[in-house]
């Protein structure tokens, strides 16, 4: 059979099979075209099993023959990927070109746009490997689009297009993007040990990275085990692609020994994502003495009295603005209101205001007469200040 019987090539010059056409079942390629608001597509696939009436014709060599054929393509970053299946290894006397072929679904005909082609024997063509009967392609020699959703195998004659001795074709049908979640650690104070006062609730920080592609609304994280009783939290904003967001929840242990905690992380149209982590209780630390309390560089001021932290007050470097203007940097005071240290010493003490909107918070561990914690602040005009500090008592 003649190629031109089967294909009609468009009038488009070195572009080997560029333009051909090859009939294919519109049918199983609508449904996707309705989808105009769905996420973008990722990737496309199918079984190429549709066969011209005709070929392969009697008398055509197994080597020249397809047994099967399956093709992908990836627009990010132009991915044309296949596996073709021969019925028979050929020799130099059988031997054939294997063109493999993507395009747009127009009028009933797959319209090929670009072509990956190799000998069937010899050395393959460029990002194609050869292994027995089978051939597989794995090249991104060229662009390839997300509107390419037809494909066709074609074993031709070997240095023309006038004989066609088989061809298997088919739709490719859309993966679109979607996001994944990865809880990635759950931390208390910036560390993975998890050990914490019995009965009392602390805030662990839960780590969720969106590890796909597509991004979600609002995460939830929840926690649950035997021993433990966990409040959950959530985002307040989307997640995208490849970030990460730390969401806050609080843990109680009512357990005398290690607990296992099962956290899951769920957003809108995302499956949950679950992670298993150890909660161990933690002995009780010196209870912190009443006194004066400062910072060796004096610029961290504040006095516990009857186990609250009381007239707190840091003086940080704040740095306001930044991109597309250059940031400004002031040393401003901040200051914490009264706060009960809990009998845990752990210190999870956040300030919110709304007029003007802002966060402060202090993290960290009170003991005998020292204080080890992190200040941050962030406010109007995109201001904010970190700071870490020790504070050791220096009088009553």
């Amino acid at each position: 059979m003649r190629i031109r019987d089967l294909i009609t090539v468009a009038a488009v010059s070195g572009l080997a099979t560029t333009g051909a056409l090859f009939p294919v079942d519109s049918a199983a390629a609508a449904p996707h075209a309705a989808q105009a608001a769905a996420p973008p597509i990722v990737a496309r696939s199918g079984t190429l099993t549709a066969r011209p009436s005709g070929l392969p014709s009697a008398g055509t060599p197994a080597a020249r023959q397809l047994r099967s054929a399956k093709a992908a393509t990836r627009p990010h970053d132009n991915r044309a990927t296949a596996t073709v299946v021969l019925r028979e290894a050929p020799g130099s006397s059988h031997q054939a070109r294997l063109r493999m072929s993507f395009g747009v679904l127009e009028g009933g005909s797959c319209n090929a746009r670009v072509e990956y082609s190799t000998p069937t024997h010899g050395t393959p063509g460029p990002g194609w490997r050869r292994s027995g009967t089978t051939y597989t392609l794995d090249s991104t020699a060229q662009s390839v689009y997300s509107s390419y959703d037809c494909a066709f195998a074609a074993l031709t004659e070997l240095n023309g297009y006038t004989t066609t001795f088989d061809v298997l074709g088919g739709n490719l049908a859309p993966t679109y993007a979607s996001p994944k979640l990865k809880i990635q650690k759950a931390t208390l104070l910036g560390s993975k040990k998890l050990k914490l006062p019995r009965g009392e609730w602390v805030t662990l920080t839960v780590d969720v990275r969106n590890i796909g592609t597509y991004q979600t609304g609002n995460v939830v994280v929840r926690g649950k085990g035997k021993g433990v009783k966990v409040k959950s939290g959530k985002t307040s904003y989307a997640l995208y692609p490849e970030s990460t967001a730390s969401v806050p929840i609080k843990v109680k242990l009512t357990s005398r020994r290690m607990a296992k905690l099962k956290l899951t992380a769920i957003g809108p149209a995302t499956k949950k994502a679950t992670k298993v982590v150890k909660v161990k209780p933690a002995k009780a630390p010196k209870r912190i003495r009443d006194g004066k309390y400062r910072s060796k560089d004096k610029r961290v001021n504040f006095a516990v009295r009857k186990g609250r932290i009381t007239g707190f007050r840091i003086y940080a470097l704040t740095t306001c603005g930044g991109y597309p203007d250059f940031p400004t940097y002031t040393w401003n005071h901040y200051s914490i209101p009264k706060w009960k240290i809990p009998k845990s010493g752990i210190l999870q003490i956040v300030e919110k205001g709304r007029s003007p909107a802002y966060t402060a918070s202090l993290n960290g561990r009170a003991a005998g007469t020292k204080v080890k914690a992190q200040f941050s602040y962030s406010g109007p005009n995109r201001c904010r200040a970190s700071a870490g500090f020790t504070a050791q008592r220096i009088g009553r």
